[in-house]
């Protein structure tokens, strides 16, 4: 099996031919852990919302539970957006592990099988006046079944709920690369490309037609490992553009596809214009994606001047960047084609 991986051809170059991943009239939408303003993030509800609203993409990430199955959940613990806590039989569960350097007590994906995640709910966090009355009702889906969902999605609506009738694709993003190399003993990135190439959508030619893919991480050394076995666009997430050396383009250049860089590293909120950096990474041959628009948020209202959505997304199109990623895709979509032609 990784021997046939090997075999697609890769080009060392940051230009994708994946012609999904941006649009000359306006910047692509991904609706950030599904529409996660109203229904609790990372779960079918939340993906389904955000389809039938016309985004583009939906964003979402993975891990690895206790069988070795991909998991979407933003991170490998579980009492930040479940009601684990509350739940009596999985008390002794609870344990320290070491991530990101640092060492937390909590409930960990990995220690428990699907059929006991299914009986977990997952509640409503990424905003005091979004809805909470989904809390507890939804649950945890494997990849698998959101891309079964996606692709039956596409094929239910002859893609006529996108604006541009183009299928709905997946912002994928693949987490904690070296927390799963310890845990787990094996790399994540190989199971997501298995699994992708097991439904039949590896590379850009299978994928594009059904539900188009793009591989995200904040490690390069996934984006690497991806870069290694499948041709699909990557990339490579980050914070704080202006605090790069100048060899990092070049650098990023050889791996990454597009850099999905944080508001601030985009946007100038004093002048109100595209920080430099942006053209940079143009002039090396990527593209940028932007993250993450909170619409009910101070960060994003100041970083805009505006507490108005109509506003913000105005600013967002003068960007001149590729994709937006937002909490509330619904939003985006109505006011980025009003202004994708002044």
């Amino acid at each position: 099996m990784y021997y046939l991986l090997f075999l697609i051809p890769i080009a060392f170059s940051s230009i994708s031919p994946a012609d999904y991943i941006s649009q000359s009239d306006r910047p692509k939408i991904a609706a950030h852990r599904g529409l996660c303003s109203i229904f609790p993030e990372n779960t079918a509800q939340s993906f389904e919302g955000a389809m039938f609203q016309g985004t583009d993409f939906i964003e979402l990430d993975v891990v690895l539970n206790k069988e070795l199955q991909l998991i979407v959940a933003h991170d490998t613990f579980m009492s930040s957006v479940s009601n684990i806590k509350s739940m009596p039989e999985f008390t002794s569960r609870k344990r320290k592990r070491t991530i990101n350097g640092l060492v937390r007590d909590d409930w960990w994906l990995i220690d428990f099988t699907l059929d006991e995640l299914k009986r977990v709910g997952i509640n409503q966090v990424r905003g005091s006046t979004r809805p909470k009355m989904f809390d507890g009702l939804f649950t945890y889906p494997t990849l698998w079944e959101v891309l079964t969902q996606v692709r039956d999605f596409n094929n239910r609506t002859a893609n006529q709920r996108n604006p541009n009738k183009k299928p709905v694709g997946i912002l994928l993003e693949i987490k904690d690369y070296e927390y799963h190399l310890e845990y787990a003993g094996i790399s994540i990135v190989e199971q997501v490309i298995n699994e992708l190439q097991n439904f039949g959508i590896g590379t850009i030619k299978d994928c594009k037609n059904v539900v188009p893919i793009v591989i995200m991480s904040f490690d390069m050394n996934a984006i690497k490992a991806t870069r290694e076995l499948t041709d699909l666009p990557r990339v490579f997430l980050m914070t704080g553009l202006q605090n790069q050396p100048s060899t990092f383009y070049a650098e990023a250049t050889k791996y990454a596809n597009i850099i999905g860089a944080d508001l601030a590293s985009v946007w100038n909120q004093k002048t109100q214009t595209t920080q430099p950096e942006v053209q940079l990474i143009k002039n090396n041959q990527m593209m940028v994606y932007a993250w993450t628009f909170q619409d009910d948020a101070s960060g994003t209202q100041n970083m805009f001047n505006s507490t108005i959505a109509k506003d913000i997304y105005y600013q967002a199109v003068k960007m001149n960047i590729h994709g937006l990623i937002t909490e509330f895709s619904d939003v985006a979509i109505q006011y980025v084609q009003l202004y994708q032609n002044q």
